[in-house]
């Protein structure tokens, strides 16, 4: 049974993740599976597939309480940290997998890791409910963490510093997802709402930029396309997946393609987010 899966920061590649820890990667071009990895020492429970661009990882949890980051092109045992009870992690890799951080489905601190030397390097205090998900920027300077109390908080990967807090949902939040070239976040909550916000470092950081509205059940997954201008998002109740331009001349274009009037003021502020018509 597959648990878990990731695409690489390329989409070039799918890792998915079964309940024993074996790990396929398979080529999204021909569709190949191009890698098999099992944990070469027993385990007690799978924890989650990565695929930075250093290269795949496999997380689980051994007999012993630890959690085991396993290199899964060569084999290598990248990490061994001690003293995981929970059963219920999440993890992400910054892009260079040189640091990892760990959430609780049980609690509201996130923990992040220095790989190398297999130490912690901050606790990350600041939700006051349980996590459900951590994300890094594609540069891995900065991470976002979500969860139960609907606010997504974006940290300083290096100094541990909360940088924003974002509030508008009014549910947890399940999915969040930086663009690419940093400068905005997706969130997804179970309120089935998907918000875009400003985090760029000018003075507008924290806005709330979109408010897209329209699933009955909350969203589990959110991808910005390569060059930022759609945003997919799908939801796990009702199988649905949308994909949302994000560039006013996109929504434009594809208003006049199924419009054969000009717009109200009232279409314009709806969907296209503009106080006037352009």
């Amino acid at each position: 049974m597959i648990i878990d899966g990731g695409v690489n920061p390329e989409a070039t590649s799918e890792g998915t993740l079964s309940a024993d820890g074996t790990v396929k990667i398979l080529d999204l071009t021909t569709g190949e599976v191009t890698l098999t990895f099992k944990p070469p020492e027993p385990i007690k429970s799978a924890v989650d597939i990565s695929i930075p661009s250093s290269g795949p990882r496999l997380v689980a949890i051994n007999p012993n309480n630890e959690l085991i980051v396993w290199d899964a092109m060569t084999g290598k045992k990248i990490a061994s940290l001690p003293e995981f009870l929970d059963p219920y992690y999440h993890v992400s890799f910054s892009p260079d997998g040189s640091q990892m951080v760990v959430i609780s489905e049980t609690s509201p601190i996130a923990t992040l890791w220095n790989l190398a030397q297999e130490k912690k390097l901050f606790d990350l205090i600041g939700h006051t409910q349980p996590l459900y998900n951590a994300v890094f920027s594609l540069d891995g300077k900065r991470l976002v963490t979500v969860g139960k109390d609907g606010t997504a908080i974006i940290w300083d990967a290096q100094s541990g510093n909360r940088l924003l807090t974002l509030s508008g949902h009014t549910a947890s939040i399940q999915a969040a997802v930086f663009s690419r070239d940093g400068t905005r976040l997706a969130t997804g909550g179970v309120d089935g709402v998907v918000k875009v916000w400003d985090i760029s470092a000018g003075p507008t950081a924290g806005q709330e930029l979109l408010n897209l509205a329209g699933y009955s059940s909350y969203i589990f997954t959110l991808d910005f396309s390569l060059d930022g201008r759609y945003l997919a998002s799908s939801s796990f109740a009702d199988g649905t997946t949308r994909v949302y331009a994000l560039q006013i001349e996109d929504l434009i274009a594809i208003a006049r393609s199924r419009l054969t009037r000009s717009f109200t003021l009232e279409e314009c502020q709806k969907y296209l987010h503009q106080a006037t018509c352009p």
